[in-house]
């Protein structure tokens, strides 16, 4: 959502209108690229899927909100767990990669120009990227044994904390 934001704004100024704020003292405003009359954001963020319609405030941007869902924009391309049931501790149960009995969801590859990429689930690629089974002699065939302690992106299987014990990505490119 802020990439989005971000892009979208470039390098133009927002101005945003309202007072009042909500249970924890945050100001509750409607925000305009270039100035009050300029493209609402609110609305922009809802309808590009980015943002969500918080219904227990407001009945604002439903529609924009459906719009999204119906298109399959933004975090509607995948599962997510809306802000305010996740901050009640609602999390997605994990699901297997078709192949791959670790349960990782992340799959990993080489780009056709090189670079070393992953694709995580509701990713434009996801779904498309397949994960070849690793040979059963792989040291044979070119294929190097992942350091445990360390992620390596570099082949095109699955790497996750629970396929790598617990190693983490040094850097992460959206």
């Amino acid at each position: 959502a802020a990439s989005a934001l971000a892009f979208k704004i470039a390098r133009g100024w927002v101005t945003c209108q309202g007072g009042d704020r909500d249970r924890y003292g945050r100001v509750i405003a409607i925000c305009y690229a270039g100035g009050v009359g300029g493209p609402e954001l609110n609305a922009w963020l809802v309808s590009e899927g980015w943002a969500l319609a918080y219904r227990r405030y407001s009945l604002d941007y439903v529609d924009e909100e459906a719009v999204a869902q119906e298109a399959h924009r933004g975090i509607w391309r995948g599962e997510f767990v809306p802000p305010w049931e996740w901050r009640r501790g609602k999390r997605l149960q994990a699901a297997t990669v078709p192949g791959n009995a670790s349960g990782c969801r992340i799959k990993g590859n080489i780009s056709s120009s090189g670079e070393r990429i992953f694709h995580v689930p509701g990713g434009a690629y996801y779904d498309r990227t397949k994960i070849p089974e690793p040979p059963a002699d792989g040291l044979k065939v070119g294929y190097n044994k992942a350091n445990e302690t360390e992620l390596s992106i570099s082949s095109p299987y699955c790497h996750c904390p629970s396929c790598d014990r617990g190693a983490r990505p040094r850097s992460i490119r959206p």
